[in-house]
C-alpha cells in the first residue's frame, strides 16, 4: 500500500505548477486567439502571445525576409527529382556496407516520400 501511494504522490509531484496555476494554464491553452510557445529552450516561462501578433511576426521574420525565396512548382519539382536521384545514388553505392534492413528501410522511405 505505501509503495501505491508514493508513485502516485510522484506522478502528481511532476508539474512545478501548483494546481491554480494549472488550472489557469489550461484555460489559456484553450482560448483560440492567444498561442502559448514555450521559451529559452523549455528553461523559462512559455511565451504568451496574442494569435494575430504572432502571425504577423512569423511572416515578418520568415516570409517577408531576404532570407527566403518562394519556388515556383517547377523548381520544387526538379530539385525533390534531383534528390530523389542523389539519395537513390547513394544508397546503391554504399549497398556492400549497410545491412539489408537498412536498404528495405531506406527503399522503402524513397518510395514513401518521393
Amino acid at each position: 500500500m505505501n509503495q501505491i501511494l508514493t508513485l502516485k504522490n510522484t506522478k502528481n509531484n511532476l508539474s512545478n505548477l501548483t494546481p491554480i496555476q494549472a488550472s489557469a494554464f489550461t484555460l489559456l491553452k484553450q482560448n483560440k486567439y492567444l498561442i502559448i510557445k514555450p521559451t529559452n529552450k523549455n528553461l523559462g516561462p512559455p511565451a504568451l502571445m496574442d494569435l494575430d501578433t504572432y502571425m504577423q511576426q512569423v511572416l515578418r521574420e520568415h516570409l517577408l525576409s531576404q532570407d527566403y525565396t518562394q519556388l515556383s512548382y517547377h523548381e520544387v519539382t526538379t530539385q525533390m527529382d534531383t534528390l530523389k536521384q542523389d539519395l537513390k545514388n547513394i544508397i546503391n553505392t554504399n549497398q556492400d556496407t549497410r545491412f539489408k534492413a537498412e536498404l528495405t528501410y531506406f527503399n522503402r522511405s524513397l518510395k514513401a516520400h518521393f
